[in-house]
């Protein structure tokens, strides 16, 4: 479930999380166009993987490298593996 929230700086929306989660927020123009989700492993060690995957009915759908994720190592990775 996504929250809308208002701050001093921008309009942000919080992202759907794990209960092992913290709180995260991406802004307004990346929540219009991305669905960005969150999937964290208490571990040990701890671990987390972030997606953005393009919106339907947005320009981010044509774009050639579909879903963007990374992890808490800094491994990039996409759907066609080398648009980072």
């Amino acid at each position: 479930m996504l929250t809308r929230i208002k701050t001093r700086t921008a309009l942000t929306t919080e992202v759907s999380k794990s209960p092992s989660s913290k709180p995260m927020r991406v802004t307004a123009n990346v929540a219009a166009a991305y669905d960005v989700a969150v999937a964290a492993v208490v571990g040990p060690p701890p671990t987390f993987r972030l997606t953005a995957t393009p919106k339907a009915a947005t320009d981010q759908v044509h774009e050639r490298c579909g879903w963007l994720a990374i992890d808490q190592s800094g491994a990039k990775t996409s759907a066609l593996g080398n648009c980072w």
